[in-house]
């Protein structure tokens, strides 16, 4: 387990809790007691929070065949109307195998798909898998703003925009490097990065904007960032991105500035 007390199960994040639980007994009720308080903080109705524990109760007996070096991380994120399971890293397939298959340890088959609002497996290969399970209040429009998108469209010759919606973090940062990379096959050599509708950005998010950088310049392009937000904009110039990338207001000025 991590933390500053022996008896504290999971060390505290800004969003969530963190949880490292050794594989055994303690397993299924630390983590279903664990994601009950935290559902019940996320003000999810008693039904969805019945829903989190029966998920987590799944998890926990679907993973044990799952987990490696007999560890089991799972981070777990709440926001007002939605709570986040990020389960791994799992072994190879184990996140598809824990998604798709029946748990005979738990009533019902593929309860996980069932009860869950969205699941997906993110990453791949050894020791690099992750099973992402998201339960969020039913009707509530405020969790659309969470959707991760990217959609890319062509602005000019050679300018390709990515607009970016949602959470761009581990789990959701490779899909923006593939969209970009395809933007680049298809013969683009400057990249717009709308973040108008982005709501969040982790580090590995700011290590694909810095790659996408390193990527055009030797082929005689560049990149600019749309950015409205106060907290990014904090986040670009604390870290010094601000200076390795232009930073604008509208995607027009992005395009006007890549175009010039």
């Amino acid at each position: 387990m991590t933390g500053a007390e022996p008896t504290t199960l999971a060390a505290r994040q800004l969003d969530g809790v963190r949880l490292d639980l050794a594989i055994g007994p303690l397993l299924a009720p630390a983590l279903a007691r664990t994601v009950g308080a935290l559902a019940a903080r996320a003000d999810l109705t008693l039904d969805r929070l019945d829903d989190a524990v029966l998920v987590a109760d799944a998890i926990s007996h679907g993973a044990t065949a799952e987990a490696v070096d007999d560890r089991l991380p799972i981070r777990v994120e709440t926001r007002p109307g939605a709570l986040t399971l990020r389960i791994g890293p799992l072994r190879d397939g184990g996140a598809r195998r824990l998604l798709d298959g029946a748990d005979d340890a738990v009533p019902g088959a593929q309860i996980i798909q069932r009860l869950a609002s969205r699941a997906r497996v993110s990453g791949g290969g050894s020791r690099n898998e992750y099973l992402v399970v998201e339960l969020l209040q039913e009707g509530d429009p405020m969790n659309d703003a969470f959707d991760f998108r990217v959609e890319t469209e062509e602005a000019a010759d050679g300018i390709s925009v990515l607009a970016v919606s949602g959470e761009v973090d581990l789990f959701t940062a490779p899909e923006l490097k593939v969209a970009a990379q395809q933007a680049l096959d298809a013969g683009a050599t400057r990249l717009v990065v709308d973040l108008t509708a982005t709501r969040f950005l982790d580090s590995t998010a700011l290590g694909v904007l810095i790659g996408l950088v390193k990527r055009v310049r030797p082929l005689g392009g560049d990149l600019t960032i749309v950015n409205t937000d106060p907290t990014t904009a904090k986040t670009f110039t604390i870290t010094g991105l601000d200076e390795i990338f232009t930073v604008v207001a509208t995607r027009d000025d992005a395009i006007a500035a890549l175009a010039g």
